[in-house]
């Protein structure tokens, strides 16, 4: 089914500049199963001289999403509007409005609004729970809640006394209805269970962290945690997730962890931990085993005396780790045939000790002979000061004011002057020179120079063009039509 707009039939205004850029105003799914999962693609073409820039993108329902590629467009250029119906929310069918708003110079605003509608052929008889994506293999004899758990049961196995010891759990909401969670308990406070969210919309993710107390509790501990779960306030299902571990009395850990904190890419740090054992003196360490490249390690016996041991354990974080959190289990392999391996976590943050919010600065439309003034953001785990910022070409657009202070965080105002023989877009290549620091750091300049108006000539318009209606950009081409 093709739906025609209003305008179309005469019954409401004509097109605005903002919808003739649309190739497409409407559109209809069609019929689709429960595990579909189509997209339907319209082109978006700035068929302006004026830079068009789409503020919003917006869907009055949960049933469909909107996304744009680009939101900024040059004259001529084109971005593409992804529209995706949800199909396993969809009882039966569902109609929503995909809204656009647009603007070509910061003030004057238009919204496009494009109608969307879907149905899905769903054979459940009514009320009954949505069956999970067809992508997702469900597991023979766990309730509908369980189906959710991405484990339910955990064997801590042997740990020392003193590790910092935690597990997580995934929960992740498989159906079309909310799920609500309970608060966990514990049967013994030697687990503290936390659940980071309780109410989950379809397809959201909650997790579950189980945290065992080494320090306060030994031996072998049974316990059970216990939740439930229900999609409509009334009914509901229990879930139960047993629990083991054995806590070593005769081996402690100092510290529990190893925790490096935040490091920058290609820093190296090392952290010591001392193992101490209290059992028979022959007691030994035959490695530290790592299943990551990022961390390296090393042990060596400290002392020995009566059934005392100790050793202590270096854990090098190597500098190749990328971007983001690391999060790793050692194991400490012993020569004790009933535990041979005691658990170290090691975790990390790498992130730049220096960055430059935002990476690309935009100045939007510069118009020949204004100067335009922005800022970007630089910010540091430390105090630094900013020597100089520089263009990589050869162009003197840019000035900036720096402060001659050491500060955590700089906000720096940067100033383009736009030349009188070019026009069109631009992309510069930046560099921040920070004092102290080998590497500079990056960033590009962006923007559209606007051409000078030509002189204005008394002659008549041109066949066939159309005045611009009021605050409307104009033309690039006389009559384009999207």
């Amino acid at each position: 089914m093709i739906l025609i707009p209003a305008w179309a039939k005469g019954e409401s205004s004509p097109p605005t500049w903002a919808d003739k850029m649309l190739s497409e105003r409407t559109f209809d799914f069609g019929t689709l199963t429960p595990d579909a999962e189509p997209s339907h693609t319209i082109r978006i073409s700035n068929i302006y001289k004026e830079t068009v820039t789409i503020t919003d993108v917006a869907v009055a329902s949960a049933d469909f999403e909107a996304t744009v590629d680009k939101r900024e467009l040059a004259s001529r250029e084109t971005s593409i509007l992804t529209i995706r119906p949800r199909a396993s929310q969809i009882a039966d069918s569902s109609s929503a409005t995909v809204t656009l708003k647009m603007t070509f110079d910061g003030v004057n605003f238009k919204t496009v609004q494009v109608p969307v509608t879907a149905r899905v052929a769903n054979n459940q008889p009514a009320g009954a729970v949505a069956a999970p994506p067809a992508t997702k293999v469900m597991r023979p004899g766990l309730n509908w809640a369980e189906q959710m758990f991405s484990d339910l049961k955990h064997d801590f196995g042997n740990v020392a006394r003193g590790a910092e010891t935690k597990y997580v759990i995934e929960i992740v909401n498989l159906y079309k209805e909310d799920v609500t969670l309970t608060t966990p308990s514990t049967s013994c406070r030697c687990i503290t269970p936390y659940l980071d969210r309780t109410h989950l919309k379809s397809k959201e993710v909650a997790r579950l962290t189980l945290t065992l107390d080494t320090v306060a509790f030994k031996d072998k501990r049974d316990v059970t945690v216990t939740m439930s779960a229900t999609f409509d306030g009334i009914n509901s299902k229990p879930i139960r997730i047993p629990i083991q571990a054995f806590i070593r009395k005769e081996v402690v850990l100092e510290p529990g962890s190893v925790h490096f904190g935040t490091a920058s890419p290609g820093e190296t740090a090392e952290r010591r931990v001392r193992v101490l054992y209290a059992g028979r003196n022959n007691w030994t360490i035959r490695a530290v085993r790592s299943d990551t490249s990022h961390l390296t390690t090393e042990f060596r016996e400290v002392s020995r005396f009566g059934q005392n041991v100790e050793y202590e354990v270096l854990v090098k974080l190597s500098g190749t780790a990328p971007k983001g959190s690391l999060k790793e289990q050692l194991i400490i392999e012993t020569d004790d045939a009933n535990y041979p391996a005691i658990p170290l976590l090691v975790d990390a943050t790498i992130e730049a000790d220096l960055k430059v919010v935002p990476e690309d600065v935009k100045f939007g439309t510069v118009k020949v002979g204004t100067p335009k003034m922005t800022q970007f953001v630089v910010q540091g785990r430390k105090p630094f000061r900013i020597e100089k910022v520089e263009c990589d070409s050869d162009h003197e657009w840019f000035s900036v004011a720096l402060t001659p202070l050491d500060k955590t965080t700089h906000i720096v105002q940067i100033t383009m002057t736009p030349p009188t023989d070019q026009s069109g877009a631009f992309r510069e290549n930046m560099t921040v020179t920070v004092v102290g620091r080998k590497a500079p750091l990056t960033f590009t300049a962006s923007g559209v120079i606007e051409a000078p108006p030509a002189p204005v000539q008394d002659v008549a318009p041109a066949p066939g063009t159309e005045p611009a209606e009021s605050g409307a950009p104009g033309l690039e081409a006389p009559a384009s039509e999207p």
